[in-house]
């Protein structure tokens, strides 16, 4: 059996998107402290990307049919997938 994440581009984005963002306003806090503003945004490089892969549970041995009747209800539960993005950032400073 295994989980993984549906629409796994999506969440990427976001996290990336959001992974900028959060740069963006920590580069603004260090600029205005310096008496400056943040400029626009350089560049950016991807440092990271993981998470959101199948998430799977060992192999299970087979039981005979008659083994079955009397085997004990397998239980599953879900689990979190994490799903982390770093991104390097260079902003300008006016």
């Amino acid at each position: 059996i295994s989980f993984s994440v549906s629409n796994r581009e999506l969440y990427r984005n976001k996290l990336l998107a959001q992974a900028v963002e959060n740069a963006r306003q920590q580069a603004a806090v260090v600029a205005n402290a310096g008496g400056r503003t943040l400029g626009k945004l350089l560049s950016a490089n991807i440092s990271t990307y993981s998470g959101g892969m199948e998430r799977s549970y060992g192999n299970m041995k087979l039981m005979a049919a008659a083994d079955r009747a009397a085997a004990p209800e397998t239980s599953i539960a879900a689990q979190e997938i994490t799903i982390k993005a770093s991104v390097d950032t260079v902003f300008a400073m006016e």
